[in-house]
């Protein structure tokens, strides 16, 4: 083989192994915290079209309970998640996209705060994730995915 084409193929294996250093360091991070956010997104959204319906948001005081609720658990036994993010239930809890089960809680009288514990799986850390990050775009392409109260 050529020094010249010996040459060539060390720099293409070098590029290669670069751009996969890069995709998987700052790509996949990415794409995980962007996830996590739209499955926060997509509760919130459920939450929300949860409270137009009833008037009222979810009563149930716990994770589990909260997602019952607004999963059929209620006088009509409608499911206000669409079937992608229903996906995301284990045991009752939906998960972000690290395996963690969202935070919901109560700040407010009918306020539920949504997120993402992020990588390290501990609440009220730099790493959490809500839907903030996401552009409008990414927002209303999910917004579209539901069904109106």
């Amino acid at each position: 083989m050529k020094k010249g084409c010996t040459i060539a193929i060390a720099i293409v294996l070098i590029l290669a192994a670069v751009t996969i250093y890069l995709l998987y360091s700052r790509g996949l991070p990415l794409a995980q915290k962007w996830g996590s956010a739209s499955i926060a997104y997509g509760t919130e959204i459920a939450i929300e079209d949860f409270t137009t319906k009833y008037g009222n948001p979810p009563t149930g005081e716990s994770h589990s309970e909260i997602i019952e609720e607004v999963t059929g658990g209620n006088d009509d036994r409608r499911d206000f998640f669409p079937p992608d993010l229903s996906q995301t239930i284990i045991d009752g809890q939906i998960h972000d996209s690290y395996g963690n089960p969202l935070i919901i809680e109560r700040t407010g009288k009918g306020i539920i705060r949504v997120f993402s514990t992020g990588e390290d799986g501990l609440a009220n850390t730099e790493d959490d994730v809500n839907s903030d990050i996401l552009p409008q775009e990414m927002k209303d392409e999910l917004r579209s995915k539901f069904t109106s109260p």
